[in-house]
C-alpha cells in the first residue's frame, strides 16, 4: 500500500488500528488553522482516536475532499492520519505545515 498525501495532512498505511483505539462519529481527518477548512472523508470508512493520534479504516476506496486542493482517492486500507512538518534553519524548530 502507498501513503498519501492531502494538502498538509499526510495518511500513512498501517497493518491495522490499535486495539485501544475509540471510533469516532466524525468525517474530518483534519481542520485547516488557517482557513478553517477541513479534509473530509466520503465512503465507506471508520475513524478511531487514541492518544490524540487519528486512524482510518477505509472499508472501500474513499474520497478525501478539502476546498483548496483537489479531491484525492485513496485504496481501501487501514491509515493512520498525521500533518506535514516543516523545519526552520533560522528559528532552529520543527513545527506543522498549516493549510
Amino acid at each position: 500500500m502507498k501513503w498519501y498525501q492531502h494538502g498538509d495532512v499526510t495518511i500513512k498505511p498501517i497493518k491495522e488500528i490499535p486495539k485501544g483505539a475509540v471510533k469516532e462519529t466524525t468525517d474530518t481527518l483534519m481542520d485547516g488553522e488557517v482557513t478553517g477548512h477541513k479534509h473530509v472523508a466520503i465512503g465507506e470508512y471508520n475513524i478511531f482516536s487514541e492518544k490524540g493520534t487519528l486512524y482510518l479504516q477505509a472499508d472501500s476506496e474513499l474520497t478525501i475532499k478539502h476546498e483548496e486542493h483537489k479531491p484525492m482517492t485513496i485504496e481501501k486500507g487501514n491509515y493512520v492520519i498525521g500533518q506535514v512538518r516543516e523545519y526552520d534553519f533560522f528559528d532552529d524548530e520543527i513545527r506543522a505545515v498549516r493549510d
